[in-house]
């Protein structure tokens, strides 16, 4: 088995009456709390590297 380490990012279109709430409960690609709306996923990508 491998170990890797993974980076990804993500963008997203959201609306809110406080960013600081919602990048507070943030919790990988779900927008629990502080949302007006739905998310809008606009694009993303993923790399990783092998840890040895």
């Amino acid at each position: 088995m491998a170990k890797y380490a993974l980076t990804t990012t993500q963008r997203w279109v959201i609306e809110t009456d406080d960013i600081r709430v919602v990048l507070d409960n943030l919790e990988f690609s779900d927008f629990p709390e502080g949302l007006t709306g739905d998310a809008e996923f606009l694009d993303g990508s993923n790399t990783y590297e092998v840890i040895e």
